[in-house]
């Protein structure tokens, strides 16, 4: 869900010519999660987004290629408990997962959709540590990823 507005993001400012150089990290759940068969609604926007990640990437191999626009995407493969977007270590856009159940018991993990809370480096220091908290996390999925899976995790 947060690509579509990132890309959003990206599209215009490539068309407008005002790229100089982006570094780019994106941490996503991995299609083969052994409980996606329990949220099927949400596996099929993941498989969506993880081929429009793979399309921009194609769309935009010249860039990439210039090395103006460097994108490097990590799969994960547990449950994801928090999301957001974190833009030059300033400004994060948060939100956490969150499950909504049917009367036959049915589980939709909801995530894109969610309320998210903004959170400026500037603002005081609950900014600062949810900012950090942030980084900690997406360094846990970074490492946990199976693109990493060879790097042994720091104890």
């Amino acid at each position: 869900y947060s690509w579509q507005f990132l890309l959003d993001i990206l599209d215009k400012t490539i068309k407008n010519k005002t790229l100089k150089t982006m570094d780019i990290e994106i941490a996503i759940l991995d299609r083969s999660w052994s409980y996606f068969q329990m949220f099927e609604t949400w596996k099929n926007r993941l498989i969506l987004t993880d081929n429009e990640i793979d399309l921009f990437k194609q769309r935009h191999s010249e860039l990439i290629n210039q090395g103006k626009i460097n994108i490097s995407v990590f799969h994960y493969n547990h449950l994801p408990s928090r999301h957001g977007m974190l833009i030059d270590d300033k400004v994060l856009f948060l939100s956490i997962c969150d499950f909504l159940s049917d009367n036959s018991g049915n589980f939709e993990l909801t995530v894109g959709r969610n309320q998210y809370e903004l959170f400026d480096r500037n603002e005081g220091l609950n900014s600062v540590h949810k900012i950090s908290q942030f980084n900690r996390l997406f360094n846990f999925y970074k490492a946990t990823s199976l693109e990493q899976r060879e790097v042994p995790l720091k104890e």
